[in-house]
């Protein structure tokens, strides 16, 4: 397996969350005044979003449920979020598991 390169606009944070800054920022209404979302800020994924996608046979489907689980952010914004930075947020994903360098399992000469 080869490793995963996080997309440009990525920072990886001290926690060992990963935040992304949006190519196409989304604009929504908070009451009577307009928001942008510019950047996201991407969780590692755990036990209970493995849990929450595991029936999920559709692609779009388990993206769209880990991006607002990952992300915390409400599905009506989520689902403005333009295709490339959707793939963007797959890679970000993606790089959480890919495997770090091997370690040695055995001792030499034995």
């Amino acid at each position: 397996m080869e490793d995963v390169t996080l997309p440009q606009g990525t920072t990886v944070l001290a926690d060992g969350k990963v935040e992304y800054v949006l190519r196409y920022p989304v604009k929504y209404m908070v009451g009577n005044s307009e928001e942008q979302l510019a950047k996201i800020i991407v969780r590692r994924k755990n036990f209970a979003d493995n849990i929450a996608i595991k029936a999920m046979t559709n692609a779009v489907d388990i993206g769209f449920t880990l991006m607002c689980r990952l992300t915390g952010l409400d599905a009506k914004i989520i689902s403005e979020i333009d295709d490339v930075d959707q793939e963007a947020f797959g890679q970000i994903v993606e790089s959480f598991t890919t495997p770090g360098p091997q370690t040695q399992t055995s001792v030499p000469g034995s």
